[in-house]
């Protein structure tokens, strides 16, 4: 399985971080290429799906898999079609505290099954997406504004 991972540290407190984290629609603001993106509760409320729409059009579906508030984590799988050549897929994102000061680390996960040919070029690629996702999440919770605002 092939993993893709970013992380940093926020200068925001532990529990803002993860209140922003935690909604699941609020990756539409980070995501570099999201145009919308819209929470349903198609099927089980238990497991919302999120429909992420990118400027190209290009749809993606995403299924909540695991919400726990206590150990800050977040997990979705895709739901809509796969991207070519990939098998599966997991997203996690995990929002914890920093003990020295009143920070938090917040690192994110994506794990996936592909095509060895295309193994290095896709982490590349979602490590690359992470990297800018996870900073506009640090930026946002430290009140520097949405991507949309800069």
């Amino acid at each position: 399985m092939a993993r893709a991972y970013a992380s940093t540290v926020v200068n925001q407190n532990v529990d803002d971080v993860w209140n922003l984290v935690r909604t699941f629609d609020a990756v539409g603001r980070w995501i570099p290429g999201a145009k919308s993106c819209v929470t349903t509760t198609t099927g089980s409320p238990a497991q919302p799906i999120r429909r992420i729409i990118l400027t190209d059009d290009t749809v993606v579906d995403e299924t909540l898999v695991t919400l726990d508030d206590v150990r800050r984590v977040i997990r979705y799988q895709f739901t809509s079609s796969l991207p070519r050549g990939m098998r599966s897929f997991l997203g996690t994102a995990h929002v914890r505290p920093v003990t020295d000061g009143d920070r938090a680390f917040l690192e994110w996960i994506s794990e996936f099954d592909c095509d060895a040919t295309i193994e290095t070029a896709i982490v590349r690629n979602i490590g690359t997406t992470l990297t800018k996702l996870i900073a506009a999440v640090a930026a946002e919770a430290e009140g520097l504004g949405t991507r949309d605002d800069r």
